[in-house]
């Protein structure tokens, strides 16, 4: 190998490794940004004087705490998401499951519009594609249970 073509493997293989290690290194940050949301989420929960102070859609106490514990296993689905521990057949699934819970349709009407704005990347934007689907798929489905029957089509 000439001297020249050693160099060029040198440098790319220098590129390579420095853009891993400044991946590696942002997905630390995310996920050191995923534990303190999910140890501050808790402190809001726990603590009525956090509650007040960050309720900004006057709700009760109980209900606000309620939407927390929704964001809260919401952001923690969008980050085993985000780092490719969930395909999109199992997001779904998950996302099943907590809108199973009134309390998360609530938070899906109350924060929808601001999750979608607050989305970061394309694969933040797929999660809420995904997870408003489903919600208006539920949202649907809630309706026709509770549709009242009519006369003409019962007889």
């Amino acid at each position: 190998m000439k001297p020249s073509s050693a160099v060029i493997v040198l440098a790319v293989v220098g590129i390579a490794s420095n853009a891993l290690a400044e991946r590696r290194h942002r997905e630390r940050l995310d996920a050191h940004g995923v534990d303190l949301h999910q140890r501050l989420c808790d402190g809001i929960t726990g603590d009525e004087r956090k509650l007040a102070l960050w309720d900004l859609n006057g709700l009760s106490p109980e209900r606000f705490a309620r939407n927390v514990a929704v964001n809260q296993q919401l952001a923690f689905t969008q980050w085993k998401w985000r780092v490719r521990l969930l395909n999109e057949m199992a997001l779904v699934v998950q996302i099943r499951h907590l809108l199973g819970r009134p309390g998360a349709r609530e938070y899906g009407a109350l924060y929808q519009v601001f999750r979608t704005d607050e989305a970061a990347n394309r694969r933040d934007q797929k999660f809420l594609r995904l997870f408003d689907e489903e919600y208006e798929r539920v949202v649907r489905q809630d309706r026709k249970q509770s549709a009242p029957v009519s006369t003409a089509a019962a007889s």
